[in-house]
């Protein structure tokens, strides 16, 4: 890889230890605590992460860009999790909900969170449909990376990765600020809320109480309402597969699908939406900016390595 290259991947790798180390030393300051499953896992990590820069950099054979996509997946694995530790703090530590002025900006644009959700609701399939699109998130990566992997695409599979993680540390910041319960229990919706709704209304209130002081990394609940990171979410998988045309219509459909369904099945305000949307511009705009900075960062394998592995 080029010099360029290795900036961007330990810019990336700097970036995720640093924010590993801030959450780590806020759990100890709040009083949080790691299951004992999930210093396991920590540690595990942590070798895997070591592993990846240690080898990956001195591969420049036919298992790099293999290597490059798994080191990816694992990147995107941790930001997710260190991304859900903190919006964890975040909500322990900040005060109020911010549930009332989201409500009036959702009102000065004219929408009604109350009819969506009753529409939605009243018709069965459109539940489904919507329900299974919010939850494509969590199938979305392995498409992302097999696809970028498959078509060599190295340099945006970075820059995804970059874009996440500002995402969520702007997302999480803002948060705090203006932390909420969301649209469910603000209009009290009643029965039959999605799963997702009944796990983090609990999250929320035992944050707050300070009865939550153990976290389980593997069950770690999505608690952010203002901006949608969902909506953040469907934007940058869009974008990130976009160089792989065979995919542009099916992935984009779905993703336009989990945005809509962040409203009714996340319970965001659609204010929610359009600032996590404009999120994922921002950051989208910011990664090529800081690739564009390294003028020899093409993130990409000789193209006699990229054949062998093919024909291996």
């Amino acid at each position: 890889m080029s010099s360029g290259s290795e900036k961007l991947r330990h810019l990336l790798w700097c970036g995720t230890a640093g924010a590993a180390a801030i959450a780590f030393l806020m759990c100890y300051l709040s009083g949080l605590s790691l299951t004992r499953g999930s210093h396991t896992l920590v540690v595990a990590v942590a070798l895997l992460a070591v592993g990846c820069v240690v080898v990956v950099p001195s591969r420049t054979g036919t298992n790099a860009r293999s290597l490059l996509a798994l080191e990816g997946l694992l990147l995107f694995m941790v930001m997710s999790t260190l991304g859900a530790v903190l919006s964890y703090l975040a909500m322990r530590h900040s005060s109020g909900y911010a549930d009332t002025l989201l409500h009036r900006w959702d009102q000065s644009m004219g929408f009604s969170w109350p009819s969506v959700w009753s529409e939605v609701h009243r018709h069965g399939w459109l539940f489904s449909v919507l329900d299974s699109a919010y939850s494509a998130c969590f199938v979305m990566p392995f498409i992302l990376f097999a696809a970028l992997w498959r078509t060599n695409e190295i340099e945006r599979l970075h820059r995804f990765l970059l874009a996440y993680g500002l995402a969520l540390v702007a997302t999480v910041a803002i948060f705090f600020f203006l932390p909420a319960r969301a649209a469910f229990a603000f209009y009290q919706a009643g029965a039959q809320l999605p799963e997702n709704a009944q796990h983090y209304g609990g999250i929320i209130s035992s944050l707050r109480d300070g009865s939550l002081t153990v976290l389980d990394l593997q069950d770690l609940g999505g608690i952010i309402t203002f901006p949608s990171f969902h909506a953040a979410m469907a934007i940058l998988f869009i974008w990130g597969v976009w160089p792989v045309r065979l995919l542009r219509v099916p992935i984009g459909s779905i993703n336009a699908l989990m945005w809509i369904a962040a409203v009714p099945i996340g319970g965001h305000y659609i204010v929610d939406v359009l600032a996590g949307s404009a999120i994922a511009g921002a950051t989208i705009l910011t990664s090529g900016y800081l690739a564009c900075r390294a003028p020899a960062a093409r993130l990409t394998i000789s193209a006699e390595a990229v054949l062998e592995e093919q024909t291996a």
